[in-house]
């Protein structure tokens, strides 16, 4: 029996139609490769307010994408500067509580850039999270099979720790001046 999907709630910025459509089709290829993906235009329903999704989905996801752009690092940083919350600014406020709470683990967290660089586009509060640059076609496999490996937890791993030498012992050093 295969290990269930692990739950992965993907934060993005709503940047304008052609990257909102990049990012579906990043959250379709990762559940074509066996990642439950939560997305807000999939999974809100009329049942559900957007601030409850969002809240929702920080709880119960094992991992969270913060999917990084311009806009994204623009939003949180207004918020964090006392300007009303975006839905990027909630998400961020729920994230980084629930990982001051010890709800969450730092590890967890994981951020993806799509476009521009990881300084231009990461927003202050997560820098030191893991990240994976899918900007330059030409590592993007390399970068996506390395996010999907952390994401389903196939990273590597430590090989194991052998017995201590005990030949390491020091030689005897000779006396500069007579004994």
């Amino acid at each position: 029996m295969s290990p269930s999907p692990p739950r992965v709630f993907v934060s993005y910025a709503w940047e304008d139609d052609a990257y909102r459509e990049r990012v579906e089709g990043f959250a379709t290829r990762l559940r074509n490769d066996g990642i439950n993906a939560r997305l807000d235009t999939w999974h809100v329903t009329g049942a559900v307010t957007i601030p409850e999704f969002m809240a929702s989905e920080v709880r119960h996801a094992e991992k969270v994408l913060l999917v990084c752009s311009p806009k994204y690092a623009q939003k949180v940083h207004a918020m964090e500067d006392g300007e009303k919350p975006s839905g990027v600014g909630w998400e961020h406020m729920l994230v980084t509580s629930a990982i001051w709470a010890g709800l969450k683990d730092r590890a967890d967290v994981l951020v993806v850039v799509f476009q521009g660089t990881w300084r231009e586009v990461t927003p202050s509060f997560a820098s030191g999270l893991p990240s994976y640059d899918l900007t330059d076609s030409a590592t993007f496999e390399a970068q996506y099979l390395e996010l999907l490996r952390r994401l389903t937890d196939q990273t590597k791993q430590a090989p194991p720790i052998g017995p201590v030498r005990t030949d390491l012992r020091p030689q005897p050093v000779a006396a500069l001046r007579g004994t």
